[in-house]
């Protein structure tokens, strides 16, 4: 069609404006503007794609305008009806395909045909970036597969998301296959065999450099986004009675599942907790697995405009199409892990010019402890205040307002403490145990011996003894002693309540 033909064609239409409900459609009335005021045609057009993806109309009238409302007076304004292929390849006009294959509350007959004939490589980008390869059931994958008989490009593209599906599939299945085998367990039953995890594959890795799973592609910050995870989905199936313990319930669960396995042998008289253990670890590999497949795979096959999934058969196989664009972005991933060095330079050095550097921070032999603590509270509340704008005091859920600095360093100096007396003391055992559970056995009663402390893998204390601890970390010229107040406010300010966000999950709200 002719640039000539293209006007006359909006011309014959700008009197035939549709109407939903009782609001002219606002895209229409853009692209007339634009039109009548000299603007050509596929400069309109993006325009028009650009209010879309803006969010705009807000309002019709002074009625809000609903994201459904938004997208079918888009859908079916007559800007769209007037693209032809090089309007379509425009960024605006993918960016707002993408979005209508991301939502499955309304369809467009016929749209997805439409452009697989007149650009199928748009199509193949816009799906992409909407994310449906997540998605195997939303209607858009059953569009999609209809415009693949107008384009072998499209076809192929829905064999690709075809695989994608029966890798993913297989991945859930065994998630779910697992987590089914533990579904009898309570959320702090969980939590122990996660601290016991974290003790035989998370901890030697910081301390010793090694990795003690045979899993060695996962990383520790992913082990515990999967631990929270996996907290989630316990939480969320979790009746309220069960995430109220006594000391009588936790002493119960104690007793069946970490007892045994710390002092009994390795467990070797309960067979349930090992059972147990060995199937938390394969969840956490299950999980893991899943979490990789999406991040390496499914969101690179969304994303990464470097790389193409190329189908071998019943497979995939990865293809580099731009290596200087991928250069690039290992070579920003590298600045990003600078950026790290650089807040810690910025800490050391506002340390040091302040009055603290040189003022005795507890017993001797925990001054260096408390001083790395205070800097890295330092290299926080920089980047806090500096990146994100945070104020020098924050609120709590309970209307208490906490100093930033005292409630990161009073989160650092627990760290410090913790790292100390449990995770450094833990290494000396584990290197001189034949087994890890022996050395965790070791540390527990060496708790015991020394000054009756609880130093099993998950601990516990009353909230009077925890604001008992940190309101040393609170001591100013005008308060010597600390403040129980500020303490008790930074505690609630660190606070998970597990039985509020069992409430939200089972609401599914967002948080």
């Amino acid at each position: 069609m002719s640039r000539s033909q293209r006007k006359g064609l909006v011309a014959s239409q700008e009197t035939a404006a549709p109407n939903i409900g009782n609001a002219i459609n606002y895209y229409d009335r853009l692209f007339a503007n634009r039109i009548n005021a000299g603007t050509r045609v596929e400069d309109a057009i993006k325009e028009v794609a650009d209010a879309y993806l803006d969010g705009r109309p807000a309002l019709q009238g002074k009625v809000k305008t609903t994201s459904k409302d938004r997208n079918r007076l888009f859908w079916v304004s007559h800007p769209l009806a007037t693209c032809q292929s090089e309007d379509w390849r425009s960024e605006p006009m993918v960016l707002a395909l993408a979005r209508y294959l991301a939502q499955e509350s309304f369809a467009i007959d016929g749209l997805m045909v439409r452009v697989a004939q007149a650009a199928p490589d748009v199509l193949v980008r816009a799906t992409r970036y909407s994310g449906l390869v997540r998605h195997p059931h939303s209607p858009r994958r059953r569009e999609l597969q209809q415009a693949a008989s107008a384009s072998e490009e499209v076809a192929e593209l829905c064999r690709v998301l075809d695989i994608f599906e029966q890798a993913h599939r297989e991945r859930v299945a065994a998630v779910d296959s697992c987590k089914e085998s533990l579904a009898a367990l309570s959320a702090f039953d969980l939590l122990m065999y996660a601290s016991l995890y974290a003790f035989e594959h998370l901890v030697p890795r910081d301390f010793q450099g090694v990795a003690l799973d045979q899993d060695g592609h996962s990383t520790l910050q992913l082990a515990w986004d999967v631990i929270g995870g996996l907290l989630a989905w316990k939480l969320a199936k979790a009746e309220e009675g069960t995430l109220r313990l006594t000391e009588d319930d936790i002493g119960l669960s104690i007793s069946r599942h970490l007892r045994p396995l710390l002092f009994d042998g390795q467990g070797k008289g309960a067979p349930e907790a090992i059972a147990n253990l060995h199937r938390f670890n394969e969840l956490m590999a299950a999980q893991i697995e899943l979490h990789e497949f999406e991040a390496r795979s499914t969101d690179a096959f969304s994303y990464d405009d470097d790389i193409r999934f190329v189908r071998q058969g019943q497979g995939l196989e990865i293809v580099e199409v731009d290596a200087e664009a991928r250069a690039s972005w290992h070579r920003d991933g590298l600045k990003l892990k600078r950026l790290h060095g650089y807040w810690l330079h910025r800490a050391f050095a506002t340390f040091l010019a302040s009055d603290v550097a040189s003022v005795p921070m507890g017993r001797p032999e925990n001054q260096d402890a408390n001083r790395l603590a205070w800097i890295r509270a330092l290299h926080a509340g920089l980047q806090l205040k500096e990146v994100y704008g945070v104020g020098d005091e924050v609120v709590a859920d309970s209307g208490e307002t906490v100093d930033l600095f005292r409630a990161l360093a009073s989160l650092n100096l627990m760290s410090a403490h913790f790292l100390r007396d449990f995770l450094a003391a833990f290494t000396v055992f584990n290197s001189m145990s034949e087994h890890w559970l022996a050395a965790l056995g070791r540390l527990a009663l060496d708790g015991l011996t020394q000054g009756n402390q609880n130093r099993l893998p998950l601990t516990w204390s009353s909230r009077e003894a925890k604001i008992m601890n940190i309101s040393g970390w609170t001591v100013t010229a005008d308060q010597p002693q600390g403040s129980p107040r500020m303490a008790a406010a930074i505690l609630d300010f660190w606070t998970y309540d597990l039985v509020a966000e069992s409430k939200r999950l089972r609401r599914a709200e967002p948080g």
